[in-house]
């Protein structure tokens, strides 16, 4: 009786296709993960740098003394409250003067026509990539123009809305950031 010590060509070439089945559908899926991963990087970058621009707008618009919204609503100017000489005895901060007065600088955050935020106090950029058209196709606002600033009436107070949308090219595919928030100022 004879023992058969190898594979035959059938069984090795079987052996060899489902090997590189194997390695392609791995592979495709490893591919698959690293444009899902960047993608949601992106996402995350890209919301994570707009909502810390967003924040110190708001923070800095909540104690404005006036508000102003000129150039078709890409800039606001303010004016902040006039602060006292002396300093709180419990926290070490100065305080406000009371009656309230502006301080009488004029500051502005303004949205440039290339789409960066600039904060005219630092000269920095907080945001780049802001669309002035909605650019979103499955938006009901799509390709229409907006205000990033503008302002509404909250109860009987008045506030300003900020609205502002990125857009992002990641691996051929436009992805969006939509980031809108409303601001009563308190000193008026």
């Amino acid at each position: 009786m004879r023992t058969k010590r190898g594979m035959s060509m059938a069984e090795l070439s079987v052996a060899l296709g489902i090997m590189a089945l194997t390695v392609f559908t791995v592979a495709s899926m490893f591919i698959f993960g690293l444009r899902a991963m960047q993608k949601t990087t992106s996402d995350t970058n890209l919301n994570q740098t707009n909502a810390q621009a967003m924040r110190r707008i708001t923070e800095t618009l909540r104690g404005a003394m006036a508000t102003t919204i000129t150039n078709e609503g890409r800039m606001i100017t303010y004016t902040l409250p006039k602060m006292s000489a002396g300093t709180d005895s419990v926290t070490g901060e100065k305080e406000l003067m009371i009656p309230l007065q502006s301080d009488g600088v004029t500051r502005s955050f303004y949205v440039t026509t290339d789409g960066k935020l600039i904060d005219s106090v630092t000269g920095k950029t907080l945001m780049k990539n802001i669309h002035l058209k909605d650019p979103d196709p499955d938006s009901s606002q799509y390709n229409q123009n907006y205000a990033p600033f503008s302002t509404v009436t909250v109860g009987s107070q008045r506030g300003i809305t900020i609205n502002l949308i990125t857009a992002e090219d990641v691996l051929g595919d436009l992805r969006f950031a939509r980031l809108k928030t409303t601001v009563v100022t308190h000193n008026r």
